[in-house]
């Protein structure tokens, strides 16, 4: 499932807490898992719990027992939540000590686990590896049955919506959206690093760092490997060819006239739309492009703000222009 869909149906386990079965999501490691459990939090604005069960003992999931009118009493860790409502995030849960599975158990069928009780507005939802990304341990067949599985697909249009949304650096975005999009996830488990969309993530922030393109080469390797390394720095040779981006927006009609370097143009000016006015000008720019461009400009707009698109003085202009192409406009 995309991670829209994803979302989708944590919405709806959200909005359901007590009616929707515990939800369990398997990607591979870097694939942004935990990011869309949190987000969903936050559009919500309900409380988000993140616990990292290999961190964890089974006592720290249990609690401990301590003596009350001759009886053991067991006193509930004081991270779990006590009253209102939210996400319970049992994060990495196949990669912790099977006696910790084993605790977490009672807690997602009962939602209680020892004397503790989870409160009716939380929900909980799992995540983890699959067993050939990553070092894990297998599942107890009882622990999965308690859960509903979804499959995390990484998506190349959603994470360049997400991306440009998100202020990541445009050299990355050209890359992977035009150039090289196979290059998003390559796991590659007998590599330290390999490209994931946490650590292009890691890249958009080392290329805003101002370090020597050496030292910045360097840390990128470190980040996504060698060979994709190597074809960003390829990138960023065409992205040095651009023309003046603000004359663009400033309304100069600059049209390159190299195919790489019209893509390049129409990433890097969807970073700087950034009020009513950059979308206005842009949607307009776009019809004087080849339909192919006018198209990929239009839709990576579409993507990073559809409200401002909608609201554009263009937007009419271009909805008739582009009535055919579903993509675009849905």
């Amino acid at each position: 499932m995309k991670a829209s869909e994803i979302t989708a149906v944590i919405d709806a386990s959200v909005g359901n807490p007590q009616s929707v079965p515990a939800l369990f999501i398997w990607g591979g490691p870097g694939v942004g898992k935990s990011s869309v459990v949190k987000q969903v939090a936050d559009q919500h604005k309900i409380g988000f719990i993140d616990i990292r069960l290999l961190l964890l003992d089974p006592t720290d999931l249990r609690g401990i027992p301590v003596p009350e009118d001759g009886y053991a009493k067991w006193l509930a860790p004081s991270f779990l939540p006590k009253d209102g409502s939210g996400i319970l995030h049992l994060d990495e849960l196949n990669r912790a000590p099977v006696l910790t599975q084993n605790s977490a158990l009672q807690l997602v069928l009962d939602r209680r686990v020892g004397e503790y009780e989870l409160p009716e507005g939380w929900v909980i939802i799992a995540s983890g590896n699959r067993e050939m990304e990553a070092f894990v341990h297998r599942m107890d067949p009882a622990l999965l049955n308690r859960f509903v599985h979804l499959e995390f697909e990484v998506d190349l249009d959603e994470w360049v919506r997400w991306a440009n949304a998100h202020d990541i650096n445009p050299v990355v975005i050209g890359l992977l959206s035009h150039f090289r999009p196979n290059l998003l996830y390559q796991f590659d488990k007998s590599k330290k690093s390999f490209p994931t969309p946490r650590s292009w993530q890691f890249v958009s922030e080392v290329l805003g760092m101002g370090l020597s393109p050496q030292i910045t080469n360097e840390l990128v390797q470190g980040s996504v490997g060698q060979g994709a390394a190597i074809e960003l720095s390829t990138y960023m040779k065409i992205w040095q060819e651009l023309p003046n981006l603000d004359k663009i927006l400033a309304g100069e009609d600059i049209i390159p006239k190299t195919v790489d370097i019209i893509y390049a143009c129409c990433v890097g000016l969807v970073s700087k739309a950034k009020v009513q006015a950059n979308y206005d000008r842009l949607l307009k720019y776009s019809m004087k492009l080849n339909r192919e461009f006018t198209v990929f400009l239009i839709k990576m707009l579409f993507g990073k703000d559809r409200e401002k698109c909608v609201k554009s003085k263009s937007w009419a202009e271009v909805s008739k222009v582009l009535v055919k192409d579903d993509k675009v406009l849905g």
